[in-house]
């Protein structure tokens, strides 16, 4: 994929357009232009650092497999991991570890709890962190508000979208030293592209996402993404002082694909107040039991 296809599909009204609509300079368009390559790079550093990995085993066995999750602090300061229901029902029958970005190793056996989504057909959980495993989380961590409630998850026209995960085809392992290495993987969506499936899934084609980091690449299998986010930014006016943390919002999570070129993703309508509901639980059982979460 070349680079200028991707631009034709972000960047902004052309330039010389833009000029007949505002009577603006050449020069205040590429000024536009350079501050909006710089809102970008901003927005990806930000939805990076909350990305986990999280892999079945125990310390020095390579991942075969793996999910997604994004690390979320509750109101009373505790730390869950966000994710596909599918990958923390597996921490029920096997140990998990999960790794962070810019965090060497794996943490081990990190898993409180586990709080599943009711409704089967709802492919979302939270996995609760050990309170004395918390400390390389903190600095990671989004809060809860990034996840709307009463219908603030839409995606709207001119949305910019996000996909963040770890496949699981893009790990290297070295069994001589013990060492697995994984790559976060951050892809720019186009709104027009995200449609309904029968069971009120998001679908996205995922031909259709955008590394924006090299100018050309192939697009690996997305296994081993779910369970990661769909973030969703909204820009303010244009003369309007903004963080990456304060316009982005969690739009769904990744649940499935089918093996071919087709992403499924459950909408934040449809688990947003439970997941609120949920970490006021978790943070009323922390404070009770003031040593393990439930």
């Amino acid at each position: 994929m070349t680079d200028s296809r991707r631009q034709a599909r972000l960047r902004p009204t052309p330039m010389l357009e833009a000029e007949k609509k505002t009577g603006g300079s050449i020069q205040a368009m590429i000024s536009d232009y350079e501050r909006q390559g710089i809102a970008r790079k901003a927005i990806e550093e930000f939805v990076q650092y909350s990305c986990a990995i999280l892999s079945p085993g125990t310390e020095g066995g390579a991942a075969t497999e793996n999910g997604s999750g994004i690390i979320i602090r509750t109101r009373g300061e505790n730390y869950c991991i966000l994710t596909a229901k599918h990958i923390a029902k597996e921490a029920e029958i096997n140990q998990y570890r999960v790794g962070l970005y810019h965090v060497p190793d794996l943490i081990l056996d990190f898993v409180a709890g586990i709080k599943l989504f009711p409704d089967e057909d709802v492919d979302v959980g939270l996995l609760i962190v050990k309170d004395e495993l918390i400390s390389p989380f903190k600095g990671l961590a989004v809060t809860q508000d990034v996840v709307p409630i009463n219908g603030q998850g839409e995606i709207m026209k001119g949305d910019s979208l996000i996909l963040n995960g770890y496949p699981i085809k893009a790990t290297r392992f070295n069994p001589e030293e013990s060492l697995q290495s994984f790559k976060l993987l951050t892809y720019w969506c186009v709104p027009e592209n995200v449609s309904f499936d029968k069971h009120e899934r998001y679908r996205l084609e995922w031909k259709d996402a955008v590394e924006r980091n090299s100018d050309s690449f192939d697009l690996p299998d997305p296994g081993g993404m779910s369970g990661g986010p769909l973030w969703r930014f909204r820009m303010p006016e244009s003369s309007s002082i903004w963080a990456a943390a304060e316009i982005g919002r969690i739009a769904a999570i990744q649940s499935a694909w089918d093996q071919t070129e087709t992403l499924f993703l459950e909408p934040v309508e449809k688990w947003g107040s439970w997941f609120h509901e949920s970490l006021a639980l978790i943070d009323k059982w922390c404070e009770e039991k003031n040593v393990e979460k439930p």
